[in-house]
């Protein structure tokens, strides 16, 4: 079937902060945030926005406690490290073998799709049971076609995959023992190695909750400022920035983009982008938050270890001139918020709870939408000139 991606929400938040700017010098009128590469600085935000009261917001931080996956993850995380391909060339694909092959899509109606390179289990059924079946016994070097059908949006549609296989191999990992672990890591034990896998997982969550936090905070200012007509060069910027970024995704999974985004949410992703730059800066200019070379020198240790790299030399290869000054005061802006604000803690729901209480709320709105279309053509039936007033 063809593959589909879901946008989480508040995916461009998190893209947002990791927004690229010029270098700037070490002073409050010097500090800018970015919006589509246009530099927002504080005497723009001073003008195209009046700050809310964010005194006191009520913010909900959700807790996650590690679960015995997350312990799970870590282990096989680490033992990435030890693993060997083996090559398979004298016998045909089996199930359990891994393969890696180039492939493209034609559904009946509709234009091919490549989806260049793509790795799998053969017998798992990641992509499709049909591509699993096809490969088998076949090896590297060959093309093998195959033709199924999936559902989509509640019709049949037949397509047919062909899949250049470029090689097939088998992956083992050494024997995980207390043994192994006392001769490769600084535990002497699996039971002291998965206690340290247990409180990586736990940091990486107080991380996410941390992350959550500080965004819901920057939105709920947003919310309660007033903001005018932002420049047409700045949303311009915004606009394209934020449609590159979803193009890109829209590519990497074979899709249009028009089916990962509709242009109206395109747009109000481009505008909200500037609303929240905007913020920021006028946060950091109330909060006279000014840089402070030990905290500095802190947050650029913790992305050292964040990004799992050695030196800053070797992080500043991963961002553009300026741009972790620019994290480090959009950072602190949001913690300035947050530590005005209300915050109580609540269990963080799990992913299936959420998406299934996403799909009851979206059912909801997709009612309600034919209700009210069904009552105004109702009522126009009646009368041409009716006035319909909706209560919220």
């Amino acid at each position: 079937m063809k593959l589909k991606v879901k946008v989480v929400a508040g995916l461009m938040a998190g893209v947002m902060l990791l927004g690229g700017c010029g270098a700037k010098e070490n002073s409050e009128e010097d500090n800018t945030s970015s919006a589509g590469g246009v530099e927002i600085t504080a005497e723009m935000a001073e003008k195209y926005v009046t700050l809310g009261s964010y005194d006191g917001l009520e913010l909900v931080k959700y807790i996650r406690e590690v679960a015995e996956e997350d312990v799970e993850y870590q282990k096989e995380y680490f033992l990435e490290d030890y693993r060997v391909e083996s090559e398979v060339t004298d016998r045909g694909i089996e199930n359990g073998d891994y393969v890696s092959f180039q492939m493209t899509e034609k559904p009946e109606g509709s234009e091919e799709a490549d989806y260049g390179t793509i790795d799998i289990q053969v017998g798992q059924e990641e992509f499709d049971a049909a591509v699993d079946a096809a490969l088998l016994g076949h090896k590297a070097g060959e093309t093998v076609t195959t033709d199924s059908v999936y559902e989509e949006e509640g019709e049949q549609v037949k397509t047919s995959y062909t899949m250049v296989i470029n090689s097939v191999y088998t992956i083992s990992y050494p024997e995980y023992t207390d043994e192994f672990v006392k001769e490769n890591t600084e535990y002497a034990t699996i039971a002291e190695l998965e206690e340290s896998f247990k409180a990586a997982a736990q940091q990486e969550n107080d991380n996410l909750s941390l992350d959550e936090l500080r965004e819901s905070a920057l939105s709920a200012v947003v919310e309660v400022s007033e903001f005018k007509d932002i420049p047409q060069n700045l949303y311009d910027s915004s606009y394209e920035e934020t449609k590159e970024l979803y193009t890109s995704y829209a590519e990497m999974f074979g899709m249009e983009l028009a089916d990962m985004i509709s242009e109206e949410d395109l747009k109000a992703e481009a505008e909200l982008s500037v609303h929240q730059e905007l913020v920021v800066q006028s946060i950091i200019k109330a909060e006279n938050i000014q840089k402070d070379d030990k905290e500095y020198e802190e947050y650029i240790q913790k992305c050292i270890k964040s990004m799992e790299v050695e030196s800053e030399e070797e992080l500043n290869d991963y961002y553009e001139e300026g741009e972790l000054e620019e994290m480090y005061f959009r950072e602190k802006a949001l913690d300035a918020i947050v530590a005005k604000a209300v915050v109580t803690e609540a269990a963080a729901p799990d992913e299936e709870e959420y998406e299934e209480d996403e799909a009851a709320s979206e059912e909801i709105e997709a009612v309600e939408g034919e209700e009210l279309e069904a009552i105004v053509g109702e009522e126009l039936e009646l009368d041409e000139n009716a006035v319909i007033e909706v209560e919220e």
